[in-house]
């Protein structure tokens, strides 16, 4: 997955890090917007990781696209997270990939347009 999204990078022209816990890669245009992709593979941590965010020093969830097997959205609700958006890895790798280009599609819109 990590080849397709640098695929998707080129693409568009976006740099990409991959961050230390390898749980999160970073996609960038700039250095004032950003956008995360936070891989959850286990669902005992979905509440951890929940947390986790609403306790960075970040308030911008919605730079946050969340990618965990079996979406439990009553707990994101319940978490008061106002992701970009929520991928399901139990699709396979051809409709992930659809997902993320079009988030990442929508975000460049946004983030051009706000420029």
């Amino acid at each position: 997955m990590i080849i397709k999204i640098n695929n998707l990078c080129k693409k568009y022209s976006l740099k990409y890090q991959i961050l230390p816990n390898k749980k999160a890669i970073k996609v960038f245009k700039d250095t004032n917007n950003s956008l995360y992709f936070i891989i959850i593979l286990s669902q005992n941590t979905v509440d951890t990781k929940i947390g986790r965010i609403k306790n960075t020093n970040t308030t911008d969830y919605k730079s946050i696209i969340l990618l965990t097997k079996k979406i439990k959205y009553e707990k994101l609700f319940s978490g008061h997270l106002e992701l970009y958006g929520a991928i399901d890895l139990a699709e396979d790798l051809d409709v992930l990939m659809k997902e993320i280009n079009e988030y990442l599609t929508e975000w460049l819109k946004f983030t051009t347009k706000s420029l």
